[in-house]
């Protein structure tokens, strides 16, 4: 028997027409309203809202199951939402409840692990996020040609699927929707297939070769990221958007690198007909120990060599006009770097973690140095900038741990409260003409740079020359202080008096000690006293142990014959010495 439809009436004014209304249809009721039809009824507005609720309560709209498949009913269509079955070899049905298996939906069969196999029946168009995420018994699936897309994370984490076949409807394989397949050894691309997706196969570890169909004309950033045993790709040749160069991913034509195999080990010299290493084209090759850049390159992408962590040195060719934000971020093997007269900008992080770089030269026309730029490279010690820097932008320096001085060539330049959180040891040096300076810079002291003269200059200046014209070579100590000359030409002492050197000093002299180094020394400190020159830059090391790393604790600029620096009492025994700093 039809129930009676349920008609509401909407509040109006006066004088609207008595159409205005609104319906509410459920299953076993007529479309609307029939002509003459005594059992209608008339509600108040006020009712809308938990007669609309009811809504979902009608039967088309329950969730149901069948032979362990849990579905939704939509018009003549079902969609499954959900497993309760035994797993082992499944097959889905093509119909449930009298209705066609059109959809997968999401997280379906996400973590069922005792899943071994799957067959999808034909008509099942969509299969929804993640659907099968995680289904780590499984080993195989079946799919028919009605599938179109493999959505996103469908089959991720299945770790014991060894092969992929899709079938020629596929036409994108989506976000990730193979990521951390490790057990894939082998994938069949369809010549259907139009658009792979970031990070579809990344971290299938097991990966060893892929073949692209002419067909794909769009690879998404880190396709196969972390696929570690993947040592080469394969084109077709009438492919329109993609070539191979030496089993390395290009741009067709071969001017854009897209992608380097993450399996590849040792060197790699980048062919001439490259202009632009793509955004992510290394990322995390951490077995590519060297790369040699052409002439021809001029962009570097976004990331392009971030986390290669076997990358010892850089020369970037005076072409190279753009670096990409993040370019060589946590290179932690990187030692050293040379960037070309071409680059004005050091961009967002560009060497941010690359904590083994002791030496980079920047060169004169770069004029921002960007956020985080050289952030947390704990082994950079000492650097140059350029008068043709304008800008430091926030956390450039921070938490450069050994940091000890930035020698700037120009006029002070624009920085943040926090360019140098975390550097708490660098002190800034200037040339005596520049402008904007002062005592100190970005919270740290700063100071005249006083360029070290000449050793033949130093020679004639100090008398050495001609009171020792036979003893007067950088390794000789006519003076007999225990001092070679060319050390004390480094720490600015006198080379003719045995008395002038560096030495640490048990009697303090207050004549010549600074008034800020003459406050009281508390019960838990100690004060190193030492001869000093004034104008010269030191640093205190320690040590626990003789022949242990020494250890960079603090770093003064001398103003007077005689310094201090205040230690804590150590727990334990601990050695200290003080060096002069450049």
């Amino acid at each position: 028997m039809n129930a009676d439809p349920i008609l509401i009436q909407r509040s109006h004014p006066a004088g609207w027409p008595r159409h205005a209304r609104a319906r509410c249809l459920c299953t076993g009721g007529p479309a609307g309203p029939q002509a003459g039809h005594v059992g209608a009824r008339w509600l108040p507005l006020s009712m809308l809202t938990l007669l609309l609720l009811a809504v979902g309560f009608c039967p088309s709209a329950w969730a149901q199951e069948e032979n362990g498949f849990r579905y939704q009913v939509a018009g003549n269509t079902v969609a499954i939402t959900g497993y309760t079955g035994s797993g082992g070899d499944v097959a889905i049905p093509a119909t449930l409840g009298g209705r066609r298996v059109t959809v997968i939906s999401d997280h379906a069969f996400s973590g069922k692990r005792d899943l071994t196999s799957i067959s999808i029946p034909d008509g099942v168009t969509t299969i929804g996020k993640r659907a099968f995420n995680d289904c780590i018994g499984l080993t195989g699936f079946s799919l028919p040609n009605s599938v179109t897309k493999i959505g996103e994370r469908v089959f991720r984490g299945c770790v014991r699927l060894t092969s992929i076949n899709l079938p020629n409807g596929v036409t994108t394989i989506g976000w990730a929707a193979f990521y951390g397949c490790t057990g894939l050894t082998s994938i069949s691309i369809p010549n259907s297939v139009t658009t792979i997706e970031l990070e579809a196969f990344a971290g299938c570890t097991g990966l060893t070769s892929v073949s692209l169909p002419n067909s794909v004309t769009t690879i998404g950033r880190e396709a196969f990221g972390g696929c570690t045993g993947l040592v080469h790709f394969e084109v077709s040749e009438s492919n329109p958007a993609y070539s191979v160069h030496d089993g390395v991913l290009m741009a067709k034509g071969g001017d854009r690198l897209v992608q380097y195999p993450p399996g590849r080990t040792g060197a790699y010299v980048i062919p001439n007909s490259v202009t632009t290493i793509g955004d992510y084209a290394f990322y995390s090759r951490t077995g590519l120990t060297n790369v040699s850049l052409p002439h021809s390159v001029t962009t570097i992408g976004d990331f392009a060599f971030a986390g290669c962590t076997g990358l010892t040195s850089v020369s970037l060719p005076d072409s190279v006009m753009t670096i990409g934000v993040y370019a060589f971020s946590s290179c932690i093997g990187l030692t050293n770097v040379r960037l070309p007269n071409s680059v004005t900008t050091i961009p967002l992080a560009a060497f941010f973690g690359c904590t083994g770089l002791t030496s980079i030269s920047i060169p004169n026309g770069v004029t921002t140095i960007g956020g985080s730029a050289f952030s947390h490279c704990t082994g950079l010690t000492s650097l140059t900038i350029p008068n043709s820097v304008r800008d430091i932008q926030g956390a450039s320096f921070a938490h450069c741990t050994r940091l000890i001085g930035l020698y700037f060539e120009g006029d002070a330049p624009f920085s943040r409260e926090d360019t140098f959180d975390g550097s708490f040891l660098v002190t800034f040096f200037h040339r005596p003409a520049a402008d904007g300076w002062g005592s100190s810079y970005s919270g740290r002291p700063a100071a005249v740079w006083l360029e070290r003269p000449k050793y033949a200059d130093w020679m004639q200046s100090t008398g050495l020359l001609s009171q020792f014209p036979g003893a007067s070579t950088e390794a000789d100590d006519p003076d007999g202080d225990g001092v070679s000359s060319g050390d004390e030409w480094f720490a600015g002492t006198d080379p003719t008096q045995r008395s002038s050197r560096l030495e640490m000093e048990q009697a303090i002299r207050f004549a010549d000690l600074p008034e800020s180094d003459q406050t009281p020394i508390t019960p838990h400190s100690h004060g190193l006293h030492f001869r000093s020159v004034p104008g010269r830059y030191y640093a205190l090391e320690s040590a626990p142990a003789l022949g242990d790393p020494w250890e960079l604790r603090d770093t003064r600029l001398a103003s007077t014959t005689q310094t201090r620096f205040l230690v804590d009492t150590p727990r334990d025994n601990a050695f200290f010495r003080v060096v002069v700093l450049p």
